[in-house]
């Protein structure tokens, strides 16, 4: 398991990254995935480390809807993308960064993509 992170990144940037890397996802970990919020007290105490699964080309949509119907903000709190067996695991974090623990495929594309978009 591959352990990395971005630098510190504004909301349109977190955003930007995952519409970037989410085919990657979908390629690898397959359809569906899972989300949870982690450590979040002011989301919904049935979402508290609580995995949900959705498909790879919902994260966006799920992260701006649950700004919308939780008091929760993307890059205040805590956020993990994983996939099913949740071996592999992505990370938004409380502080404005991207967490990533993938395997070795996973992490060569998301490091290109990172240094394309200069987020590393």
């Amino acid at each position: 398991m591959i352990l990395f992170q971005t630098r510190t990144l504004d909301r349109g940037e977190i955003l930007q990254l995952i519409l970037a890397i989410q085919g990657f996802v979908e390629r690898a970990w397959g359809d569906p995935i899972k989300v949870s919020h982690g450590g979040v007290s002011n989301v919904s105490n049935e979402k508290q480390f609580r995995w949900w699964e959705i498909a790879p080309r919902d994260v966006l949509r799920t992260l701006e809807e649950q700004e919308r119907v939780e008091q929760f903000r993307i890059g205040d709190y805590d956020f993990f993308i994983s996939n099913l067996d949740e071996s592999e695991r992505i990370h938004i974090c409380h502080e404005s960064d991207v967490h990533f623990e993938v395997g070795d495929t996973l992490s060569d594309l998301i490091r290109g993509i990172l240094a394309q978009n200069k987020l590393d």
